[in-house]
């Protein structure tokens, strides 16, 4: 087992140690087990493979749609905050929870808001129940759009209006200047878009969105996600900076008019 091995490694005066310990995502049938690579004190290095663990304390808990890892039960510092958008409400990074207006038009789900204005995330009420929302995402200067085009199609993916594939056997992987600007990998009807340079993870199905960030945007975000400062008592900042006591109000504030859209009334 886990200890077991540890301790055989144990030798010398002073016994210390360098444990690194992977544990894998495994299928439920399969035995917990983690991959160790021990290096003892005069610089040898060992590597065991698949060595069982039977403490809670080593299992993952983990969840692989949104890119969750155990780390975060140990500190708080890799805590991962998840907004997410589901039915006519939404969940903050900061955990308050906003009602949402009945309306067609696009919101702004989060942007940065900081002077580099790295992204914007926007989504909308389709009117389709099966699929009920749509999305619409600028990463750099890309649009990506994952949404229905009819009433019974499934989703598709467009990348500054163009169609492309993504497949569970071959993902759409999108470059700028010969550099990986985002992912979009698919699974059992969900959609998940990686951006790893823009620290940008979403996980979407037509119907449920969640969306993280890297933590180098604290404090640095705006929309109905929030500005992710790690604070809920001011919250529901509207776009110009007027802070609403209603969660309502503050959601209409981030909703963008257009012709082809019926607004929300004020």
């Amino acid at each position: 087992g886990f200890l077991s091995t540890v301790r055989s490694h144990f030798t010398g005066e002073n016994g210390k140690l360098h444990v690194v310990s992977q544990v894998p995502w495994w299928n439920v049938k399969d035995k917990p087990h983690t991959d160790l690579v021990i290096t003892t004190e005069d610089g040898h290095r060992y590597n065991h493979w698949n060595v069982p663990i039977f403490s809670h304390l080593l299992e993952p808990r983990a969840y692989s749609s949104l890119g969750y890892s155990n780390i975060g039960e140990y500190s708080p510092l890799y805590k991962h905050y998840v907004c997410d958008l589901q039915g006519h409400s939404l969940r903050t990074f900061d955990g308050s929870v906003v009602e949402l207006p009945e309306t067609d038009c696009w919101k702004v789900v989060s942007r940065d808001c900081s002077p580099d204005k790295r992204f914007l995330i926007l989504a909308r009420a389709t009117g389709n129940p099966a699929l009920a929302k749509a999305l619409k995402v600028f990463i750099h200067h890309t649009k990506l759009e994952i949404l229905s085009v009819a009433a019974d199609s499934g989703l598709i993916v467009r990348v500054d209006g163009n169609k492309v594939e993504a497949t569970p056997e071959r993902p759409y992987s999108h470059t700028d200047h010969d550099a990986e600007l985002f992912e979009v990998k698919t699974h059992d009807k969900w959609f998940e878009v990686v951006s790893k340079p823009y620290g940008i993870y979403l996980t979407f199905n037509g119907n449920l969105l969640f969306v993280q960030t890297a933590h180098f945007y604290h404090g640095k975000l705006c929309g109905l996600c929030g500005d992710y400062n790690l604070d809920r008592n001011h919250e529901l900042s509207g776009p110009d900076g007027h802070h609403y006591n209603n969660s309502l109000e503050f959601a209409k504030s981030y909703v963008v008019p257009s012709p082809d859209c019926h607004a929300p009334a004020h």
